[in-house]
């Protein structure tokens, strides 16, 4: 017998006059209760995520995909004179690239590794020295308002 149920069943021996065996089917009641209740919630948390989840695959992902796809082509623009033609013929070919990668099912992680292994570019530290950047400048411009 645990301490917890030792403690509940004392609990209600005290508020009640009962016997220890009402007692022990009472704490037994409520104790299987609780943990059916427990895994009606874990279920639910996992439902929850599942339909969290889908909202995002369905919704948020594409949107985010496609802002990153117009900066891109934007930086693509304005930086390297990229214009209409090269601009569509650039959407198109990292559009059949992307579908090439998905049905071979090649993942992020095999992309960064071929692009280490091959170019000895490592995305995810440019990203972070990016980043880092991104910081100082918008450090920069919090200063500059703060100083006006």
């Amino acid at each position: 017998m645990s301490s917890a149920f030792s403690k509940q069943k004392k609990n209600l021996r005290r508020k009640r006059a009962i016997t220890n065996e009402q007692a022990d089917r009472i704490v037994t009641a409520i104790n299987k209760n609780a943990e059916v209740k427990r895994r009606e919630i874990a279920a639910a948390s996992v439902e929850a995520y599942r339909l969290v989840k889908e909202k995002f695959e369905k919704e948020q992902k594409p949107f985010v995909q496609g802002e990153m796809l117009m900066l891109f082509l934007a930086c693509m623009h304005c930086e390297f004179g990229y214009g209409k033609k090269r601009l569509t013929d650039l959407l198109h070919k990292l559009n059949e690239f992307g579908d090439i990668m998905r049905r071979d099912g090649v993942t992020p992680d095999d992309i960064h590794d071929m692009l280490k292994d091959e170019c000895g570019f490592d995305v995810v530290a440019e990203f972070r020295v990016c980043e880092e950047e991104s910081q100082a400048v918008a450090e920069k411009i919090k200063r500059r308002k703060l100083a006006v």
